[in-house]
């Protein structure tokens, strides 16, 4: 018994980004595929791409310490700002990812606006201080899963993300189908 509950509880581990306790990539590719694999003919899968702004410059100024707070709690803020059907991911760095399965684009639209002013209400507290405010970029896309692929899903997301940051980003873009002309660091 008390071997299967560690490999429990190793597997829960895998699953999680240590830092901020949100799913990391390796769960990503497993709910992805169980999404897109169980989705019915027409139901819409949404994915909301969001990137915190100027965050290398936040971790230069104040520190990876507070760096990681930072990116704890714009975690924190953005699972209470979804609903339960949907699943939050640590995508890399800085970026997280919502995706949200049976949300139609202007539901998903709705739930990033929700998601980025509630970041940008965020006051991170670093060196005493609590004036450490933040915002973020955000990317929406949605599909029919048996229409596209998960990759292509989120590549959309993408492109409204890097849109949203050449728009001067704290900025919510729903994806088109046109390509972006080129791409903002």
């Amino acid at each position: 018994m008390r071997g299967s509950l560690l490999c429990q509880q190793l597997e829960r581990n895998a699953e999680r980004d240590e830092l901020t306790g949100l799913l990391n990539r390796r769960s990503l590719a497993r709910i992805g595929g169980m999404l897109w694999n169980e989705a019915p003919g027409e139901t819409a899968v949404s994915a909301i791409l969001l990137d915190i702004d100027h965050f290398k410059r936040f971790n230069d100024v104040h520190g990876h310490i507070e760096g990681d707070a930072c990116i704890r709690a714009v975690s924190q803020c953005i699972r209470a700002a979804v609903d339960e059907a949907a699943f939050v991911f640590r995508f890399g760095g800085e970026e997280i990812l919502v995706l949200a399965p049976g949300r139609e684009p202007l539901q998903a639209l709705a739930m990033a606006e929700r998601i980025r002013s509630a970041i940008e209400g965020l006051r991170i507290p670093h060196r005493g201080l609590t004036d450490g405010c933040v915002t973020a970029s955000l990317g929406t896309a949605s599909a029919i899963a048996a229409d596209t692929t998960l990759e292509r899903l989120l590549q959309k997301a993408d492109d409204a993300l890097y849109e949203a940051k050449r728009m001067g980003r704290n900025t919510v873009v729903l994806a088109t189908d046109a390509e972006p002309d080129a791409q903002v660091a």
